[in-house]
């Protein structure tokens, strides 16, 4: 699956954390078979309410819940990782 926009974006359900996984970029490429979503061009990807990675691309394994981040130091792109904690343990 393809799906190309500005932006085009996905959302899953993470039954383990109980939380939405968002993600949006200028090309997603879906891999059924491998369960691992790609992500290119301006790629970001949100867990609700908690973390947020940015960058390029970024290859998300659905099974094993794995986040890649890939920048272009040619490009001079870089990656953003912004990690919230967790509410719940700070009261």
């Amino acid at each position: 699956l393809i799906a190309t926009g500005k932006p085009a974006k996905f959302k899953r359900f993470n039954a383990e954390e109980n939380s939405w996984v968002n993600g949006e970029a200028e090309a997603i490429f879906y891999d059924a078979k491998q369960k691992i979503v790609t992500l290119t061009g301006s790629a970001i990807v949100k867990q609700d309410n908690k973390h947020t990675i940015t960058g390029p691309k970024l290859v998300y394994d659905l099974t094993n819940h794995q986040l890649e981040a890939q920048g272009n130091p040619d490009k001079q792109e870089r990656i953003s990782v912004t990690l919230s904690p967790n509410q719940e343990e700070n009261q």
